[in-house]
This record gives C-alpha cells, structure tokens and sequence, in this order.
C-alpha cells in the first residue's frame, strides 16, 4: 500500500464472487462507515458477518482488508500534496 492508504478492502485476484455479495456488502459497509459512524474495521466486520449471515462463509471470506499500520496523517497529507 504504497498509495499511503490505511485500510484496503480486496479480494484475492484468483476468486469470484456473486454480484449480490458485493453489493450487499457495499451497501453495509458504507451504511455503517458514514451513517453509523464506525470505524472502517468495524464497518468492515459487520458487512463481512452480513454476508456470512444471508449467503455463507465461502462468500464473506473472500473479503480481505488489509491495514496499514505505519502510514500516518502527515503521509498521507503529503502525498496529496505532491499529485
């Protein structure tokens, strides 16, 4: 995560997953980040337990979030900056 992002959602380049997963998870994702207000790990737990909950494991752990623990507001702050 080079970008200077935090957090990434993915799913691994290799997997495919059903057009109602993504847009379920979409839609409880963002629902919780901005009109709940949680934080993107917790949104992002909540949206991946909805899946598993309406469709199945194989479906909610194809969601990958990656973290990236040593960026800070200054880098990010600077790299936008510098575009």
């Amino acid at each position: 995560m080079s970008s200077g992002a935090r957090h990434v959602i993915c799913i691994q380049k290799e997997e495919r997953i059903s057009d109602r997963a993504s847009l379920r998870f979409s839609k409880v994702f963002y629902e919780t980040l901005f009109v709940k207000k949680y934080s993107v790990c917790k949104a992002y737990e909540i949206a991946k337990e909805d899946i598993r909950t309406l469709m199945n494991n194989g479906e909610a752990n194809k969601f990958k979030l990656l973290v990236n623990d040593n960026t800070d507001d200054s880098t990010i702050k600077n790299k936008r900056r510098h575009k």
